[in-house]
């Protein structure tokens, strides 16, 4: 029993342990950034030396202020391409497909990274590689996010359907820490530099309901590994304001929990997700209370995943493909158990022909063929770690409180 307790409270204790570490995960010297990539990009072909150019797909605040603007040019100089493991890809593929599929995936490291400012200014970077894939927006219904429209989202992106999703640009994550400086430092620069400075918003102000919080997730989250009741930490990529001045800085800590994760299940049943943001931390360590929901966000196009009413992300059905080549199985599994079944009955019985057992041959392959097609699960759900998430308040937040 002792031994029972003393293990529990190790567990405990190292979950308390990432978990503090993934809120501490981007620091003033780190953070992530996603560059767009020009069409057709292939990291196996390319050479050492070769040079990329990209843009910057999101801003990069410190706090209240703007260190990097969106749309910023980055040339990136490829030092080496190699292989590591792949991590993260989705379970819902038959498994001889799976069995058979690529273990490793390519990964670039970059003899240097810079980032051209609107000013002509360049601030040299040191890059660590994340992940290069195709991305595509996903939206909830308009009736999710229409009380939102008040917040300053764009009448476009709060008229886009369920699941819609926009154009696939190729897109790189990069974790980066500026050389020789700090992201506090730099933002102090511009902060310098700005003819108005941001001002923190007075202890009266306040966060409307719909108001919208861009955050990006410290930690994987899916379906099949998470369930119902853990808790997850996401971190805001930008300050969010209110009357023109800053109610949250960027880095407040979102703290959320898995209010319902249901599983990949038989039938060809999808997962789902349902992620509840409960909880603000700011850099200062002050902690205020928020109802909030995911209503959109950032993810890989091939994860054939959308979004309800209520924010629950959900992957979709399989496909005619994944259909009809679970179909050809069944016919060879039904084959081989009609076969196999003939041949054992002739073995046991010397008397038993072809004709004779053809019927209770026929029975076992309808069984195997059920067997497998019962058996056979739906998609997944899988948020890896640095997947940006749109969150919109469900009710307002009295800042005062903190």
């Amino acid at each position: 029993m002792r031994l029972l307790l003393t293990t529990m409270c190790l567990a405990l204790t190292g979950g308390l342990a990432v978990a503090q570490g993934a809120a501490q995960a981007l620091d003033e010297r780190t953070t992530v950034i996603w560059v767009v990539l020009p069409d057709g990009i292939e990291l196996k072909k390319t050479l050492p030396g070769t040079a990329l150019a990209g843009t910057l797909a999101r801003a990069v605040y410190w706090r209240d202020t703007e260190v990097f603007p969106r749309g910023s040019h980055l040339r990136m100089v490829v030092d080496q391409v190699e292989t590591r493991k792949q991590t993260g890809v989705p379970d819902d593929r038959p498994f001889f497909i799976h069995l058979f599929a690529p273990r490793r995936t390519w990964v670039a490291r970059f003899r240097s990274v810079e980032v051209s400012l609107p000013g002509g200014e360049a601030v040299a970077l040191r890059a660590t590689f994340i992940g290069l894939n195709q991305r595509a927006m996903l939206k909830a219904p308009p009736n999710t996010i229409a009380s939102s429209s008040a917040s300053g989202v764009s009448a476009g992106a709060a008229t886009q359907s369920a699941g819609q999703r926009s154009s696939s640009p190729w897109v790189l994550t990069l974790r980066v820490e500026p050389e020789g400086t700090t992201l506090a430092a730099l933002a102090e620069v511009r902060a310098a530099r700005g003819t108005n400075p941001a001002e923190p918003c007075p202890q009266a102000c306040n966060l409307a309901e719909g108001a919208r919080l861009p955050v990006v997730l410290l930690s994987g989250l899916s379906a099949s590994k998470n369930r119902n009741g853990q808790t997850f930490q996401a971190m805001l990529l930008e300050p969010v304001w209110s009357d023109s001045r800053v109610a949250l800085p960027q880095g407040t800590i979102v703290q959320g929990v898995l209010s319902r994760s249901i599983p990949p299940r038989r039938l060809y049943r999808p997962a789902s997700l349902n992620l509840v943001f409960t909880r603000l931390v700011l850099p200062g360590g002050a902690a205020l209370p928020i109802a909030a929901s995911a209503v959109g966000g950032e993810v890989d196009k091939g994860t054939h995943m959308a979004m309800d009413a209520e924010g629950r992300i959900h992957a979709q059905s399989p496909g005619k493909a994944r259909l009809l080549l679970d179909f050809g199985v069944t016919g060879g599994i039904s084959k081989v158990a009609d076969d196999t079944t003939q041949l054992i009955i002739e073995a046991i019985s010397s008397t038993a022909t072809d004709a004779s057992t053809a019927g209770v041959a026929r029975f076992a392959a309808m069984g195997a063929s059920a067997i497998f097609l019962l058996t056979r699960h739906g998609r997944d759900v899988i948020l890896p770690a640095y997947t940006e998430i749109d969150v919109a308040l469900s009710r307002a937040v009295d800042l005062h409180e903190r």
